[in-house]
């Protein structure tokens, strides 16, 4: 459960987040959508290390490019488990989670990422939802065309693709956090 001050700032921030999201260009609100990506990431960063039962001093290495978000270097008898972090704002009006293939017309997202683990975050105002999936099993949901749709690139979106789920289909798949 998350604190009244933390329930705030979440808030705070996706509000900012959804006004900046209707503006035409990425350059007027990246900052805004880069802070809120940031603030989930680093709650599903305690979320792994509470699911793991690790210690709070294991290391976790950040990292700032689209092959994932956060590494964290021994898990048990596995080394180096790497997780990518999305938020999906949308999600909770749509009930459907978007999955990036294709940004500014080149490949992102689930086909360029090197992560072991998709962490899917739905921000519910009451609690976030936080779902684990194995990035090998999203990948198998999209081969096997569980998705609903694709949201096909184009010169309106920036060039931005993506497979739309139901939030269903991935949480039964997933790991709640």
């Amino acid at each position: 459960m998350i604190c009244k001050n933390e329930k705030e700032k979440m808030k705070h921030l996706i509000n900012i987040s959804k006004d900046k999201r209707k503006l035409k260009t990425v350059d007027d609100g990246f900052n805004e959508l880069l802070n809120l990506g940031r603030y989930f990431e680093d709650m599903a960063i305690e979320k792994v290390i509470m699911y793991h039962n690790l210690k709070d001093d294991t290391l976790i290495n950040k990292n700032n490019n689209i092959y994932y978000d956060f590494e964290i270097e021994n898990i048990g008898d596995i080394d180096n488990v790497k997780y990518e972090v999305k938020t999906d704002i949308k999600a909770v009006e749509t009930n459907n989670i978007f999955v990036e293939f294709m940004s500014n017309n080149r490949d992102s997202g689930i086909n360029k990422s090197m992560s072991n683990y998709y962490i899917i975050i739905i921000p519910y105002e009451e609690e976030p939802l936080f779902l684990m999936i194995k990035t090998l099993t999203l990948r198998d949901l999209i081969l096997n065309r569980k998705y609903d749709r694709i949201f096909n690139p184009t010169l309106y979106n920036k060039f931005t693709g993506g497979y739309i789920f139901n939030v269903e289909c991935i949480k039964i798949h997933s790991i709640i956090l």
